[in-house]
């Protein structure tokens, strides 16, 4: 397998930050790390072995890259301000240099770039297609959360709720922002094996589906773990997860598939009425519209 390492210093960060890229060709795939984890994680625990076939056949081009949570709102010693105004500045480092360098390496400008993450990386992943849905058109995020203020000490400011899916989502009534949603690929995965806390992924789910964006939510039952075994198989099952329907097959808007995943073969779609009660959210079964070329 082709890997190549890169390193630069970021004007934003104030720091050098990495980036290892796997692959020789195929759709740009971010991976993010889990919360203490650098640009080397997803190879040491095998994510990148676990999709091998899929990178040396030039189906997917892999971008592990670096966080700064430890300075950002894993850093108890910062002000909460602080916190969040890092986090600020590496969404900008991600548009504006991890982009552009995408861009560049695949030698093709405005290519589609889709991430994925698990746990806080799981954040990471959504946070940027939410926040840039004209560039990142496809996500997987895997036992995530995506309400981030129990880090903030109970303080509150513009850098934090731009960053705070649950909180800018809710309000977000931009035409142009919910058009480019429509186009994306949004897939969201939890489960109730070991350590998983389902509820985030929940909640994030009803609030797409309040706001009309089309998205997956799979359960994967008790192989949905908070663990790199569970996540690496759930990552190479994805393949069988895509829909590719035409917009005549389309449900009404913003009700996501709700999949109960228990073996990797069996995919059993459910339709449901949207409810916070009980042991799981229930949702109403719908497609959603094909986006970049991720072939996973």
């Amino acid at each position: 397998m082709k890997r190549e390492y890169h390193r630069w210093h970021s004007p934003r960060l104030g720091i050098e930050m990495g980036v290892v890229v796997f692959g020789h060709w195929g759709s740009p795939l971010i991976g993010f790390p889990t919360s203490a984890g650098d640009e080397w994680e997803l190879e040491g625990q095998s994510m990148i072995g676990a999709l091998a076939d899929f990178i040396d056949g030039g189906k997917v081009k892999f971008y592990c890259v670096n966080t700064v949570n430890g300075y950002g709102f894993y850093d108890k010693a910062a002000h909460p301000f602080h916190r969040s105004y890092v986090q600020a500045m590496f969404d900008s480092y991600l548009r504006e240099e991890v982009v552009p360098f995408i861009y560049n390496n695949c030698q093709t400008q405005g290519i589609a770039i889709s991430t994925m993450g698990a746990s806080f990386g799981a954040y990471h992943a959504a946070n940027s297609l939410f926040k840039h849905p004209d560039v990142i058109k496809r996500c997987f995020a895997m036992s995530g959360v995506y309400d981030v203020k129990n880090f903030m000490d109970g303080m509150y400011d513009d850098n934090f709720y731009f960053n705070n899916p649950v909180d800018y989502l809710v309000n977000l009534n931009d035409p142009w922002q919910l058009s480019q949603l429509a186009t994306c690929d949004i897939h969201i995965t939890t489960g109730t094996g070991p350590w998983e806390n389902s509820g985030p992924s929940y909640r994030l789910s009803e609030i797409l589906a309040g706001k009309g964006i089309h998205h997956h939510l799979d359960n994967w039952g008790p192989r949905g773990g908070h663990d790199w075994p569970y996540w690496k198989h759930q990552i190479r099952n994805s393949r069988r997860q895509r829909h590719s329907p035409s917009p005549g097959q389309l449900g009404s808007p913003g009700r996501p598939r709700l999949a109960l995943l228990e073996a990797p073969d069996a995919r059993i779609h459910l339709p449901f009425t949207l409810s916070l009660e009980g042991p799981f959210l229930r949702h109403g079964g719908t497609a959603i519209l094909g986006c970049a070329p991720l072939t996973l």
